[in-house]
């Protein structure tokens, strides 16, 4: 069967394999954190049993991380702000200016309140605005989510933004925590990333263990660490660089 003989599920796409369905994988974004898992065909006995284990897998994710909500998303500070308060603005017109809340709603549409500052002094409109911005937060809800599926199941409420409550997206990459160190130089973790036909992108990481024989040829095993996760993907690889140091492998035939 080819991957249109599938119906589409959120997070769960088939994977082939000169035609064959081998594996199904799970890709969930939440609050900038990726979260993924990869089920084999051989590993469950069958496509069904590891589609219904990629199932499991995603359904424990939608259960226990719930997405960002549009009301956590609002009150993100972007670079671009100059106000120090997400939503809250200057604007400079003839007649002195005022400061402004904006909020952007689930439907598309937007609110505004304004606060000239002839008439409230500069301190005062700020403040003003900033309180307005407070207030009218609280009336945005939903997640940011792309599919109906991607929605919180029962127990997850709209969070209550307190005004000291900005989270910040997670984008920079040194404060994650950074993969373990290998103790050998051709055993190493590398991210494959690759663009769709769909226009998706697909992101794996491996540990791989490299090896070059005696005709010049380099050959490599990878270690998925979705699947096998981050030490047992690092431990299998380099216990495959060792097995090909001790029982160095024959070049291999590339003429049949």
């Amino acid at each position: 069967m080819t991957q249109a003989a599938y119906p589409k599920v959120y997070a769960l796409t088939p994977r082939f394999y000169k035609g064959m369905l081998v594996r199904w994988s799970v890709m969930l974004v939440r609050q900038g954190r990726r979260f993924q898992g990869e089920f084999a065909v051989a590993d469950h006995g069958g496509v069904e049993d590891a589609k219904a284990a990629a199932l499991a897998y995603r359904d424990e994710l939608l259960r226990t991380i719930r997405p960002l909500s549009r009301r956590e998303f609002s009150a993100i500070v972007r670079k671009n702000n100059t106000s120090g308060v997400p939503g809250v603005s200057r604007s400079v017109e003839p007649a002195g200016g005022r400061w402004s809340a904006t909020v952007y709603l689930s439907n598309g549409k937007s609110q505004r309140r304004s606060f000239a500052v002839k008439k409230f002094g500069e301190e005062r409109a700020k403040e003003l605005a900033i309180e307005a911005r407070h207030q009218m937060l609280q009336t945005v809800d939903g997640w940011m989510v792309r599919h109906p599926d991607g929605e919180p199941r029962r127990g997850h409420e709209l969070p209550d933004m307190d005004r000291s409550a900005i989270p910040r997206l997670r984008k920079d990459r040194s404060e994650r925590l950074p993969p373990p160190h290998s103790p050998e130089r051709r055993v190493y973790r590398y991210r494959w990333t690759r663009t769709m036909r769909r226009g998706g992108v697909w992101t794996g990481e491996y540990w791989v263990a490299e090896y070059s024989t005696s005709d010049g040829k380099v050959r490599r095993k990878c270690f998925s660490v979705g699947r096998h996760g981050e030490e047992e993907a690092m431990r299998l690889a380099l216990e495959q660089r060792r097995q090909w140091v001790l029982n160095p492998p024959p070049p291999q035939d590339r003429t049949r």
